[in-house]
């Protein structure tokens, strides 16, 4: 895994009206798409300001946007998506817990 989680969570604490969002992304490889797990910010919920990738790397993005009480008390080093399933069973058993979930 790559820095995005970390990357994503320090932009969205710096920055009032961007948002932590993770997922998937495609990923543009020569022309080829890979979706990876990934994170970015966003300021509506609908587009993407991907923080790590260049420019026209993501190609598309699908994800949940994840409160502060989700991502808060990660350590800066932490480089795994907090949706791992592997990691957290309990998601897929009980859903997102709702004090992670994003009101708009």
């Amino acid at each position: 895994m790559g820095f995005c989680f970390s990357n994503a969570v320090e932009i969205a604490a710096s920055r009032l009206r961007m948002h932590y969002a993770e997922g998937l992304a495609l990923l543009d490889v020569d022309g080829r798409r890979l979706p990876v797990p990934h994170a970015w910010v966003t300021p509506d919920g609908r587009s993407a300001v991907d923080v790590t990738w260049p420019t026209g790397r993501g190609v598309a993005y699908l994800g949940l946007m994840l409160s502060p009480a989700a991502w808060a008390a990660r350590p800066w080093w932490e480089s795994s998506p907090l949706l791992d399933v592997h990691a957290r069973p309990e998601l897929l058993a009980t859903g997102l817990p709702a004090e992670w979930q994003v009101r708009m």
